[in-house]
């Protein structure tokens, strides 16, 4: 330890021993003790040591997360020299402050007993409820968990990250923070969590109410990342979850949510993870950062019952998945043929097929154990086979959650540059190999043309999702898309327009191959330019397909009638192709036509660069 830091801890010893020499009337040793102890030395602290206790404040650069002044000790929080001098000292002398502020900063003590009082210890029996919560969620490891996107639930459409706390005696809890989502009012919602803020709340609960919630309720996989934290780290950590209890930390979609706080926690042991305040974090670049981070030492899944069912059965014609399901509603397993146990692959596909049937009504449990029985006898042939899906729908080999296009359209008539930024999620475009769909999610995403006269708003969208599932023929699914947003200029007929929309539609989408799918959909838009309403009508039918060399085409054409309340029909066509460099970048490059049955036709190439970020 540097010498001017052994000298302050010096300083501070000779402090206790004044006030015991003031009662015990040695007045001249109390001033001695008083004078030497007004020799001021330098703050030493190291760079790393400031970082540390910004992230257990929660405070990046000056800014506060936390609302409530009685989370600080001073008044100036922006000085955090000051204010971890002023911790400092309160923990330096026994008193009862010293006492009330151990039951209420456990964390803080603890870090600030060790790191300049020279003790990893302290003790907690004088706090009752702080000893409870210590006795009932005691920890012996962390884990970071993922849950995957579920696109129905505007709470859940970008997935979720929490921490999971694992005892010694098996006991696993659940410490999320979120906000409640009260309202389908999508632009109220938004405003709300970007602009006012949302009351934010902590749960501590047990994992195992949120695991089946989030795989059986709402059908999405679980990866968990166990983290390389010594004893102390995981104290450090469980501690500040308590210091966190009953504070007022608002909820804001883009700069602190679920994601960003999961990081500032982590972020006192590592605080090289804390991200900047001015990035929009998700859930997906916490599990990417803290994986780049060398705290994770394994990662497992545990995968929702939809997602066996369908990762387990790509190459099953629909013909197969029917008469596996026959057998084991019937009774009749044990006729089937031997080779379909013979691969590790449908084994876990008849597995987890029986416990749907069960759990649909379609088998009662004696039946459903009956199957279970016999196709786990065939495991044994099988116990030397393992799946490796490290590379099938992992989150870390995900495209970022962030982008921005800039694309060359030249057409018959005009050509223009095009703008697109997306300041979180992914586009239908994107890969998405390693999402649960083909799917899109789109949030306060602008695109900005720029001609040769002048530049102008081509699109808002304020809310836009798109999944296509592929249809099967034992747990369905159904594709579509939902878009809310302004349009200030139609690129197809180059006029200006000021439209405010509502876009929908459903339909059916199919897989036969993992690298293609193709789909169909219908749906109205409904439409309002400040003077007139009306409602206009869209037929879609598309293709994806993955190429060799990290190309995804896409192939698309639309009928679509009453556009821009022209009352006419037109068609149009578009085929894309993104190739994708790295994780980072992608280069765009496309064709167009548009009005086939109209007077004016237009066709046009583009060809762009996106940047992932």
């Amino acid at each position: 330890m540097a010498l001017p830091r052994l000298c302050k801890h010096y300083l501070r010893s000779v402090r206790m021993h004044c006030f015991y020499f003031l009662k015990r009337s040695k007045i001249a040793s109390f001033f001695f003790c008083v004078l030497f102890s007004t020799i001021s030395f330098a703050n030493t602290f190291s760079d790393e040591e400031i970082q540390s206790y910004k992230a257990l404040l929660h405070i990046k650069n000056a800014t506060p997360a936390v609302q409530d002044s009685n989370f600080f000790v001073s008044t100036g929080v922006q000085d955090i020299k000051t204010e971890l001098n002023a911790t400092i000292d309160i923990l330096s002398v026994e008193t009862p402050k010293k006492a009330a502020f151990i039951c209420k900063f456990p964390a803080r003590s603890l870090w600030i007993n060790k790191r300049f009082l020279n003790s990893d210890k302290l003790n907690f029996d004088h706090c009752e409820d702080l000893s409870k919560y210590i006795n009932a969620v005691e920890v012996n490891s962390i884990s970071l968990v993922y849950a995957s996107e579920n696109l129905v639930s505007p709470s859940s459409f970008m997935g979720h990250a929490f921490l999971k706390l694992n005892g010694e005696q098996g006991q696993q809890h659940a410490v999320s923070y979120f906000t409640e989502v009260d309202t389908i009012n999508i632009p109220k919602l938004l405003f709300e969590s970007i602009v006012t803020g949302k009351p934010g709340f902590f749960v501590v609960s047990p994992f195992s109410e949120s695991a089946q919630f989030y795989r059986e309720v709402e059908a999405r996989n679980l990866y968990e990342y166990h983290l390389d934290l010594n004893e102390f780290e995981s104290k450090l950590i469980t501690l500040h979850l308590w210091e966190l209890n009953n504070q007022r930390i608002d909820y804001y979609f883009h700069t602190h949510n679920c994601a960003t706080i999961t990081l500032d926690i982590l972020g006192i042991v590592e605080p090289q993870l804390i991200q900047s305040p001015k990035s929009w974090v998700t859930p997906l670049d916490v599990v990417k950062v803290v994986n780049k981070s060398n705290r994770v030492k394994q990662a497992s899944i545990k995968p929702s019952l939809n997602w066996q069912l369908r990762a387990f059965s790509y190459d099953l014609p629909s013909s197969s998945k029917l008469l596996l399901q026959n057998k084991l509603s019937e009774e009749t397993i044990v006729e089937l043929d031997a080779s379909w146990l013979k691969n590790p692959i449908y084994i876990q596909y008849l597995t987890a097929l029986n416990r749907y049937l069960f759990e649909d009504g379609t088998i009662d449990e004696s039946r459903w154990h009956k199957n279970n029985t016999y196709i786990q006898s065939f495991r044994v042939n099988t116990s030397s086979s393992a799946i490796d899906v490290e590379h099938f729908k992992n989150p870390i080999s995900r495209l970022n959650d962030s982008q921005l296009a800039i694309t060359l359209k030249l057409n018959n008539e005009n050509s223009h540059l095009s703008f697109k930024a997306l300041p979180a999620s992914h586009l239908l475009s994107d890969d998405n190999r390693h999402a649960f769909s083909e799917s899109s999610l789109e949030l306060l995403s602008p695109t900005l043309i720029i001609s040769e006269n002048a530049i102008k708003l081509d699109e808002l969208v304020l809310y836009g999702i798109s999944q296509y599932i592929p249809h099967d023929p034992i747990v369905s699914g159904l594709s579509g898309y939902f878009t809310m947003g302004y349009s200030g200029f139609d690129t197809f007929r180059f006029k200006n327009e000021n439209d405010v929309y509502l876009d929908a539609a459903i339909g059916l989408s199919f897989q036969p191959h993992v690298s293609l799918q193709y789909y169909g959909t219908v749906g109205p838009k409904l439409a309002f330019n400040g003077k007139d309403i009306w409602l206009e009508s869209k037929a879609e039918a598309g293709v994806f397909a993955y190429l060799k060399g990290n190309n995804k085409l896409s192939l698309k054409g639309a009928w679509q009638f009453n556009k821009s309340n022209l009352n006419k029909h037109s068609l149009s066509m578009e085929l894309e192709n993104v190739h994708t460099l790295n994780s980072e970048q992608a280069i765009i490059i496309g064709a167009r036509y548009h009005n086939w049955h109209d007077v004016k036709k237009t066709s046009s190439l583009y060809l762009g660069f996106k940047s992932y970020f």
